[in-house]
């Protein structure tokens, strides 16, 4: 098992990791499904144990770190939580749009566009769509609103510059 010096100064980290040791060496991977209006269809990510330590380690969230925390908090708290009313909101799927996921820049722009107009033309009445983006050891997320056919870029680490690949994508 792997050293977690962060993990062992707080309790209620050293119970999760025991909880999560004791499940995932059950098994190879975890697998968390989403509701299929989440991205557009039915989808799910596999967490294994490398998953678990990133988190509580607090090192680098991997991608399925990222899906799994959309299925299955981030986009419940959206679609059932307070006020109760459709946010007609839905996301696009990260391995579609990220660069990261993809070789050559050319090709991942042609695909990533085409993903995207894919997901567009799939939104069954959203209003809201969100596009995180991994840009390589950096998230930061697009977001489409379609009422006002503007795309909004936040990015944590700087207000002013945005990623020319995201702009192709979604221009195209």
């Amino acid at each position: 098992m792997k050293t977690r010096i962060r993990i062992k100064k707080s309790s209620i980290l050293k119970m999760t990791a025991m909880m999560a040791d004791g499940q995932v060496t059950k098994v190879d991977s975890i697998k968390v499904q989403s509701e299929n209006d989440l991205c557009g269809y039915a989808s799910y990510i596999y967490l294994t144990w490398d998953d678990f330590e990133v988190v509580l380690t607090m090192n680098e969230l991997t991608d399925a770190v990222i899906v799994s925390y959309m299925m299955k908090v981030l986009f419940n708290k959206m679609k059932y939580g307070p006020p109760k009313r459709d946010h007609r909101i839905c996301f696009v799927n990260l391995a579609v749009i990220s660069p990261s996921m993809h070789k050559g820049k050319s090709k991942n722009i042609d695909n990533a566009s085409r993903g995207l107009a894919d997901r567009l033309s799939s939104k069954k009445g959203n209003d809201i769509i969100f596009m995180p983006y991994n840009l390589g050891r950096h998230w930061v997320l697009g977001v489409l609103d379609m009422k006002s056919d503007t795309c909004y870029y936040l990015d944590s680490l700087s207000s002013s510059n945005f990623n020319r690949q995201l702009k192709q994508v979604v221009d195209s």
